[in-house]
This record gives C-alpha cells, structure tokens and sequence, in this order.
C-alpha cells in the first residue's frame, strides 16, 4: 500500500520557498494517492477479482495521480526532499 504521512509534508511545505499553487497541488496529488492506495489495499473488497467493476479505473486514476506527482518533483526537485520519511538516512 501507498502511503505520504500528509502531516509531515504539509509542515515541511510551509516552510519551503515553493510557489503556493505548487504546495497545493503537490498535497492534493499526494492526499488523492493515498485515498486511491487505501481503496485498492487488502480487505477493501476490490482485490479479490481483478475484473471486479471499478478496479481498472482506480488503478488508471493511480496512475494519472502518479504521473502528475512524478511531473511536480521534476519541475520542483525539493519536493522529493520533503516527502522523505521522518528520519530518512540516504546516500
């Protein structure tokens, strides 16, 4: 399952020098993939037929939704920093 702690980011977005509209729309993009992600988790009912009406078009909306996030973090590479998890130790 697919989940961006919103709290987290929100709070590192505030304080970021990013256009406000970016903001935005990078928390609505990340909010509409978790909400996707928990309807197409374990126990939600549409996993166990993968043909089960309305499975397609949430994984399509998925996808768009994946899509726009990836385009948001190209065009504003800090993005990528701040949805890192609390704690995050990389290269």
């Amino acid at each position: 399952m697919y989940y961006t702690d919103l709290k987290l980011v929100r709070t590192r977005l505030a304080a970021a020098d990013l256009p406000e509209r970016i903001k935005q729309s990078y928390l609505q993009v990340l909010d509409n993939l978790n909400a996707v992600s928990v309807l197409l988790a374990p126990g939600s009912g549409l996993e166990d037929d993968p043909a089960e009406e309305g499975q397609e078009a949430l994984m399509e909306l998925f996808a768009q939704h994946h899509r726009r996030r990836l385009a948001l973090e190209a065009e504003h590479p800090l993005l990528v920093v701040l949805t890192r998890p609390a704690g995050w130790r990389g290269n």
